[in-house]
């Protein structure tokens, strides 16, 4: 609330605050580095801390070009890219990011697949790590591992698509049918995401280690990729 007022108050004289708005972004983005070693000690917060997280980080400092060239009510987002050109440049990387995490993901489940077993060591501490529970405590068969990788080799494509990375000539139905694909992408990821934090949906798994892994990892990193979704087919990346 007080940064808030503190942004505020500057913004009505943006060249006059200057040295006062660089001192707060930067305060910002101490706090917003502070939160990752929290992180690494204690696993992920709940989604809205992450977001919190994700702005204090993305903070930097504002350059005097900005201040000179800051506009009240100026239909542009020429000076919010230069106030914060670390985060834009982390914005920008996000397609490709995105697809670097969903390909790693589609490997790791076709290395499932065909045998491998981390980061458990055997299929019955793999699947408590990953699954929770299964009848026979045995992984899914090399077919729905199979399934799995090539859905996410697929979301990767429609990032590629949807990013501008790759160009192909699909036409206006086949231009509609990426878009669908992708949106229905974004809505899968955003949907697992949140059953993460609605205990009946996994309580199967309670008092196995992904019961608590789903909730700081795995549902939070699915709602990271929803966010990377949205923030590709926005074209704000």
């Amino acid at each position: 609330m007080l940064y808030g007022a503190l942004l505020f108050v500057c913004g009505s004289d943006l060249k006059r605050y200057l040295p006062v708005v660089r001192w707060a972004l930067w305060m910002f983005f101490a706090a917003g580095m502070s939160r990752i070693l929290s992180v690494f000690l204690y696993g992920f917060p709940p989604p809205l801390v992450m977001t919190l997280l994700l702005t204090e980080v993305g903070g930097d400092s504002c350059s005097a070009d900005v201040a000179a060239s800051f506009k009240p009510g100026a239909r542009n987002l020429s000076w919010v890219i230069n106030a914060f050109p670390t985060a834009w440049n982390l914005v920008k990387l996000t397609p490709t990011m995105l697809i670097a995490v969903l390909v790693a993901l589609a490997a790791l489940h076709a290395w499932w697949g065909v045998g491998g077993r981390w980061p458990g060591h055997d299929d019955r501490s793999l699947v408590e790590l990953v699954v929770g529970r299964t009848r026979s405590m045995r992984m899914p068969s090399l077919v729905r591992c199979m399934l799995v990788a090539s859905a996410l080799f697929a979301a990767a494509g429609l990032v590629a698509l949807q990013g501008k990375m790759i160009s192909v000539d699909f036409g206006m139905p086949g231009e509609r049918l990426v878009q669908a694909g992708f949106w229905m992408a974004c809505a899968v990821f955003a949907l697992r995401g949140l059953a993460g934090f609605i205990p009946p949906i996994f309580a199967y798994a309670h008092g196995t280690p992904f019961a608590s892994l789903n909730r700081r990892f795995y549902s939070p990193l699915c709602l990271l990729i929803a966010a990377g979704f949205a923030v590709t087919g926005t074209g704000i990346g």
